[in-house]
């Protein structure tokens, strides 16, 4: 019985140590989006822009991510045209991502920012402490990643060079999460050298 006791003991503390450490490593910005189901159409658009290697890089990151729901205010025809485009995947997806790890916490005294789209983010807190970028409700903040913090939010964000017509890069580097960035309004504490 004390050998069975000890056995059990044993096993229920490999469990633990394991579910603590899977814990500890949530995975990069882009394992969490594609562990989360709610995020695989961003997932279809992050790989339509070609920019896997800058959301699982090292440099840290904050990721403002459209649901599937968001995505589903863009009609399928629409939407299937721009998975299409590389270069309005790069802006639209560019546009979401700010350098730097921003908490909601620390968004509550953040009026704009830069995003690596070089788009500006506007945010705002309304009367029920609710935080919005741009007008879209952040649904669910702060998910961690072992390079960055993600937050889910309501609707897919445009970037103005998207209502003019036009489809450039915005001069973000699909293949490089160097981008230049000059937001000196958080500490990018790991230097974010390109992968």
């Amino acid at each position: 019985m004390k050998r069975l006791t000890t056995l059990l003991v044993s096993l229920g503390l490999v469990l633990t140590l394991g579910f603590a450490t899977a814990q500890d490593d949530p995975g990069t910005i882009l394992e969490v989006a594609q562990n989360t189901e709610q995020l695989s159409t961003l997932v279809d658009a992050v790989t339509a822009a070609d920019l896997d290697e800058v959301l699982a890089g090292e440099e840290v990151l904050t990721v403002f991510a459209p649901t599937n729901e968001a995505f589903s205010a863009i009609s399928e025809d629409q939407l299937s045209s721009l998975l299409e485009d590389q270069n309005a995947m790069i802006q639209i997806v560019g546009y979401h991502v700010l350098p730097g790890r921003f908490t909601s916490e620390e968004l509550l005294s953040v009026n704009t920012a830069t995003s690596l789209q070089s788009g500006e983010l506007t945010f705002a807190v309304d009367d029920n402490g609710n935080i919005t970028v741009n007008g879209a409700n952040i649904v669910s903040a702060d998910i961690t990643a072992s390079n960055g913090v993600v937050h889910l939010i309501d609707t897919v964000l445009m970037p103005d060079t998207m209502s003019d017509g036009g489809s450039d890069d915005g001069g973000m580097d699909s293949g490089s999460d160097d981008s230049g960035s000059d937001d000196s309004s958080n500490d990018d504490s790991d230097g974010g050298e390109g992968n």
